[in-house]
């Protein structure tokens, strides 16, 4: 599991009104990544870093760097890092998970859960005046290779990095801290159980503040995406879904706040958030979706321990993941 850690929450019934909505919805997963298995001719490996969690692989080509995690065989791409311009922002799912700026735009604290090579973390940190944020991992050479490689930083006060499981952090977290929780922790294609159950994405929500949100990196063709879009439904009161542009990769942003946003608020966040940013924001705010149709309250995991428990049963997850984590599809 990638150690950047942020916060999910749950929900009871998805009442977004401020997206159009879609017919049916289809599965999810984390980023697919279809990087060159062994590289290219000419992008040639500079480290590799194993752990009990991660095989970890940068390479350099030309100006770019990649971090890949290799499982069962094969190369998935984390991050990809320009030398020339170390603001890009590379690949279309960190900029889909923007979207969580466009629903709350007023974000001073921020929780992560997953780092990779830190591309989404370094981008917000760099384009939020002001803000301040945790980023977890559970695999230290992820963290230690991210800084090495990738212009993560290792003392900045307002950037903190934390070698940890993401969930075991955020139960540590005080109680409405958090404007901002992002959840993009993958081992391999897999997320670990105890990181989707509805007690998980509870202990998310509790952390958020009265306007707070959490955006989960999601794939739409999976079947672990109505699994888990019935979890978010569960205990968030608004699930916004921001699709990339080919509509496989999804961002779901979540909300317990009582209203919902209209396409016209989503808009204008998204004109005042402009001048910040080098993508498209009005575009993405036109990709916003609501799933209206129900999901199946049966189908919603529950954790399999006590919460005293807790580190215990978070390492046995995260050991099941070889490489597909267990009950996880």
């Amino acid at each position: 599991m990638r150690r950047r850690d942020f916060l999910a929450a749950c929900g009871l019934v998805p009442v977004s009104l401020g997206c159009r909505a879609v017919e049916t919805p289809a599965t999810i997963a984390p980023r697919p990544a279809t990087p060159p298995s062994p590289p290219q001719a000419e992008e040639r490996i500079l480290e590799e870093g194993h752990s009990d969690y991660n095989h970890v692989i940068v390479t350099e080509q030309g100006s770019l760097r990649r971090m890949y995690f290799e499982t069962d065989g094969r190369w998935l791409l984390q991050s990809t890092y320009e030398l020339d311009r170390p603001d890009a922002l590379h690949h279309e799912v960190f900029q889909t998970m923007v979207s969580s700026l466009l629903v709350q735009p007023e974000v001073r604290r921020m929780c992560m859960i997953g780092v990779g090579g830190g591309q989404l973390s370094n981008y917000l940190f760099r384009h939020v005046p002001g803000l301040e944020l945790d980023v977890v991992d559970i695999c230290p050479e992820v963290v230690r290779l991210a800084c090495a490689y990738f212009g993560v930083p290792e003392a900045d006060p307002n950037y903190r990095l934390h070698v940890a499981d993401g969930r075991v952090f955020i139960e540590a977290l005080e109680s409405r801290s958090v404007d901002l929780l992002v959840l993009d922790a993958f081992r391999g294609h897999s997320i670990p159980k105890h990181l989707r159950t509805r007690e998980f994405f509870a202990a998310c929500s509790a952390r958020l503040t009265p306007a707070g949100v959490q955006v989960a990196n999601m794939h739409r063709r999976t079947a672990r995406y109505p699994v888990d879009r019935a979890t978010l439904a569960a205990v968030f009161a608004h699930n916004y879904r921001f699709a990339s542009e080919d509509d496989v990769q999804t961002s779901i942003v979540s909300t317990a706040a009582k209203a919902a946003l209209t396409p016209e608020q989503l808009q204008l966040n998204a004109q005042t958030l402009q001048p910040r940013f080098d993508f498209d924001l009005s575009g993405l705010a036109r990709r916003c979706v609501v799933d209206e149709q129900g999901w199946d309250p049966e189908a919603i995991p529950h954790d399999d321990f006590e919460s005293s428990q807790l580190d215990q049963a978070a390492e046995r997850h995260n050991r099941s993941c070889s490489p597909t984590c267990a009950d996880d599809n």
